[in-house]
């Protein structure tokens, strides 16, 4: 009985699905294509601020915010650093900065001496920091091995204010696309960034309509 009612149950979803799918379609088809280019518009910028929205949720609970710390594009890092919140963020998360240091300096003297030494090296290629790690990293790892609460306060205190500030300069990033109409440029998310993102907002329902626009476009 549990398996016909099932069976039921999942036709009538199919059937409604099917009926959604046309409707949509036939929507479309009765558009030129100026409107469908338009519509494609709005949709691609409501796409690019939900992927943006949720990768910002995703920094405000502990999740990466490489992609964004990272970022490269200079447009984008201005406009960041426009937002009223930058400076003062800049500066509680220097501060943690400086204590995280200050730990290290206190509790190991290897640290302290690695890093008085490689102090004077100005070149930052990738290379040198490379080589900088390979005595930093197993110095590190002891000391969190030996310290590890206070490892881990410190640690935490200053990629939480990280975060915070990345949060913010990505949510004035957000409202300032949002407030000009225009579409944020998310080339710099990767997969794992929006992983997820089917089961946020209505980002499923806006890929779906895009999917029959495209189609019926390639019509016109």
């Amino acid at each position: 009985m549990k398996l016909k009612y099932l069976m039921i149950a999942s036709s009538i979803c199919l059937f409604t699905s099917c009926s959604s799918s046309k409707k949509i379609t036939s929507k479309y088809k009765t558009m030129n294509l100026s409107e469908l280019e338009n519509k494609k518009d709005s949709i691609d910028k409501q796409l690019s601020y939900s992927k943006l929205a949720f990768y910002l949720e995703n920094i405000k609970v502990g999740k990466s915010r490489y992609s964004l710390a990272a970022q490269k594009d200079k447009n984008l890092l201005w406009i960041m650093h426009e937002s009223p919140n930058y400076e003062n963020l800049k500066e509680i998360w220097q501060e943690a900065v400086e204590e995280y240091i200050a730990f290290e300096n206190e509790y190991s003297p290897q640290i302290k001496k690695h890093r008085s030494l490689n102090y004077k090296n100005k070149e930052k290629s990738l290379s040198n920091r490379n080589e900088y790690n390979k005595i930093y990293l197993p110095l590190l790892n002891e000391l969190k091995h030996r310290e590890y609460e206070k490892y881990i306060y410190y640690e935490k205190n200053f990629s939480d204010k990280l975060a915070n500030m990345w949060y913010d300069g990505g949510s004035y990033l957000l409202n300032f696309y949002k407030s000009k109409n225009l579409e944020v440029p998310t080339v710099w998310l990767n997969d794992k960034d929006i992983f997820g993102i089917e089961n946020f907002s209505n980002y499923n329902e806006l890929r779906k309509h895009l999917k029959y626009i495209n189609k019926a476009i390639s019509t016109k």
